[in-house]
């Protein structure tokens, strides 16, 4: 190997060494980016669901940034919380076309996120909605929906919760033998679990 070629080996090697040094580097930073950014989601999801029920314009600054970092971060579980957040936010001011849109969204990204309870939870939000509205077979199906897929995922408290929602509709519409047919498991439920977590 003559001199000329040795260098060229040389600095070629270097090269080599630099490149998969910056690649190296790179995939660190990304990866305390992301660190980062999943520390704020979950400080956003934790301050927006504190305040919802009791600030809500203080919640509503927690779940736009919320949202803005979930986009930016592709993260599907701070879009679910941003949506179903945005829902509750909207249907206590009475906005229930925007409340039902922002439940309906976090309803396709709770079916990217690993915890089932997340579906389940704002199927019977979008139901329980639907049913505050007299909207009877809207709320109909989603609560259905909701207890078909709690059954199927023993998520007990918002099985119970779901149950409880039919049978006050069905009570409203004077189907009392129906009503009573949610009404008894969530009766034979309490007894089991008398403070159920919603």
């Amino acid at each position: 190997m003559d001199k000329f070629s040795a260098v060229n080996s040389s600095i070629l090697l270097i090269a080599l060494i630099i490149i998969l040094f910056c690649k190296v580097s790179m995939a660190n930073k990304s990866e305390d980016f992301n660190k980062a950014d999943t520390i704020k989601i979950n400080e956003y999801i934790n301050n927006a669901s504190k305040y919802i029920n009791i600030k809500p314009d203080s919640a509503k600054f927690f779940i736009d940034s919320l949202m803005d970092l979930s986009v930016k971060s592709n993260n599907y579980y701070g879009l679910f919380k941003s949506y179903n957040n945005n829902g509750i936010y909207y249907w206590m001011y009475s906005q229930y076309d925007s409340a039902l849109i922002n439940y309906k969204k976090a309803l396709e990204y709770s079916a990217l996120t690993t915890e089932k309870r997340n579906k389940a939870l704002v199927l019977g939000n979008i139901g329980l909605l639907y049913s505050n509205l007299f909207i009877t077979d809207s709320a109909n199906k989603y609560l259905k929906e909701s207890i078909d897929y709690c059954q199927k995922y023993k998520i007990n408290d918002i099985l119970t919760k779901s149950r409880y929602d039919l049978g006050i509709l069905y009570l409203n519409q004077g189907s009392y033998v129906k009503a009573l047919m949610y009404f008894k498991p969530v009766e034979d439920s309490l007894k089991l679990n008398p403070n159920p977590k919603l």
